[in-house]
């Protein structure tokens, strides 16, 4: 009846993959020591002076010596010195209720902004040691208590209605849900929200840790600093006296085939140069290389501007980092048609896609390097006849304005460079036959700039554009006249 299943039996550990539980709401005592899991099998012990980095196996289970819990823990072992062999265990309760709502930040043909309703199971899962004396994590009644006023708000009511889920969706239901039985459930783990018999998500917290408290501090650390050489070192956990953060540490030169989607929404393969990097605290010794290029691997498939924060959120989530950054640099190709024979080849574009991700908002910005084709003002109005035209670069950066949802706009590199090349005297092409190469000289006669007036032409056009909260975007010219370039940019931010 209890619905009591076995989660692991492993002293302190938990399993990679998962979560801890949260700490009990007792005030920290400097005077002690705790122990703190932390996502994977590393766990860091804080005294009031020092961090240190254990090591230990996910495959056994270590006797330490105990203190009592602090005052206020709902559930503690004996007290006294005794040996207690720790084991964490996972508790749920189900609950239903039916619901009627809308997504009001979908597109108009979705057909989840209409008003319809959902028959919504909840499952709310606790997991913790089991106390000795009586046998259990928690009373399975004080779930059900600590949820009631959920239900009641929720059952056969108008989601859109309640404070806090003007956007019901089943992501922000989970959290909304943690928000409210977080305090009475001070081992809650996760909250699971099923919307139909076939979709969902489970939603664990942010940064949830357990905390206990051991006696004899130096026995219990040699007891398993010793028992952790029994396994294969992890060098990179190991603890780190210097105190000094590091503000960006990973992997970075790695040629890498990659998908791009282009405006039509079309894959596109190409070769990108990725840099791949996290933050590192000031206690711990070095970050684990290798999980970037796993995962690497898993999103191989598509990467873009609109994809960026979840492959951010998994590095952040695998290394247990406080920030993450991605920079990729590729080619673009389009297959572009000369302006009157309509003859097509390939011309390459150069883009680069920066995303990064930590405590403050999301950063994500898209650079295409366009060449164009720009000819003289002033050499044009002095000049008895022609003017001279040189190649150059505007190259544009634009970073993406978060929507009311959190998510991403999809921002094309095709229209970065129809930017560019409007701005331009004329676009460059990859192939020109003699009837093109007159139409394009003529066409940069006709429409001569300066880089300054380029730089203003691009940012008039980009300040109207609703997905961009800023842009930056440099001219230059490679002077066929003059042995200097000339250039000029222009940054910008939305208020």
């Amino acid at each position: 009846m209890r619905g009591i299943h076995g989660h692991h039996s492993s002293g302190w550990i938990l399993a990679p993959s998962e979560k801890c539980v949260r700490p009990p709401p007792v005030p920290f005592d400097s005077t002690k020591l705790y122990v703190s899991a932390y996502t994977g099998v590393t766990r860091r012990v804080v005294s009031a002076q020092n961090t240190y980095t254990l090591l230990m196996s996910p495959f056994k289970t270590y006797e330490v010596d105990w203190h009592t819990i602090p005052k206020g823990h709902a559930h503690q072992p004996h007290t006294g010195p005794s040996k207690w062999s720790r084991t964490v265990v996972e508790i749920y309760k189900v609950f239903t209720c039916e619901s009627a709502h809308r997504l009001p930040n979908v597109a108009e043909d979705n057909k989840c902004g209409r008003l319809h309703g959902h028959s919504y199971r909840f499952e709310v899962w606790v997991d913790g040691p089991v106390d000795q004396h009586t046998g259990w994590v928690m009373d399975l009644h004080d779930i059900s208590r600590a949820f009631q006023p959920i239900h009641d708000q929720m059952d056969h009511h108008y989601l859109n209605d309640i404070e806090g889920l003007s956007n019901p969706t089943s992501e922000n239901i989970a959290r909304w849900i943690w928000e409210r039985i977080n305090p009475s459930l001070s081992y809650l783990s996760r909250v699971v929200v099923y919307e139909t018999c076939t979709s969902g998500c489970i939603y664990r917290g942010e940064g949830a840790e357990f905390m206990v408290d051991v006696s004899h501090e130096r026995e219990a650390l040699s007891q398993l600093a010793l028992k952790s050489q029994q396994i294969i070192e992890d060098v990179q956990s190991r603890a780190d006296n210097r105190m000094i953060p590091i503000d960006r540490v990973g992997v970075n030169d790695i040629q890498y085939p990659i998908r791009v989607l282009d405006r039509d929404g079309k894959p596109q393969h190409t070769v990108a140069n990725l840099s791949m990097s996290v933050d590192l605290p000031h206690d711990v010794k070095g970050t684990h290389m290798s999980r970037f290029i796993e995962i690497l691997n898993a999103y191989d498939d598509e990467l873009g501007i609109d994809t960026l924060p979840n492959i951010l959120s998994t590095i952040r989530e695998r290394l247990g980092a406080a920030s993450a950054r991605i920079e990729a640099d590729f080619p673009f190709f389009l297959n572009r048609a000369a302006p009157v024979s309509g003859a097509k080849s390939l011309m390459n574009y150069e883009c680069s896609l920066l995303g990064e991700s930590g405590t403050k908002k999301g950063d994500y910005v898209l650079t295409v390097k366009v060449p164009v084709t720009s000819l003289c003002p002033c050499s044009k109005e002095i000049s008895d006849y022609g003017a001279h035209n040189q190649r150059g670069f505007l190259t544009i950066k634009a970073r993406s304005k978060l929507t009311i949802d959190g998510s991403l706009p999809r921002i094309s590199m095709e229209d970065i460079i129809d930017v560019a090349e409007q701005s331009a005297s004329s676009p460059v092409y990859p192939l020109l036959k003699r009837p093109d190469e007159r139409h394009v000289t003529m066409q940069a006669y006709e429409n001569p700039v300066f880089v300054e007036d380029m730089v203003r032409e691009v940012a008039t056009k980009l300040k109207i554009d609703d997905r961009l909260s800023w842009f930056s975007v440099h001219a230059e010219n490679q002077e066929s006249i003059h042995n200097h370039n000339a250039f000029a940019q222009i940054e910008w931010a939305r208020a």
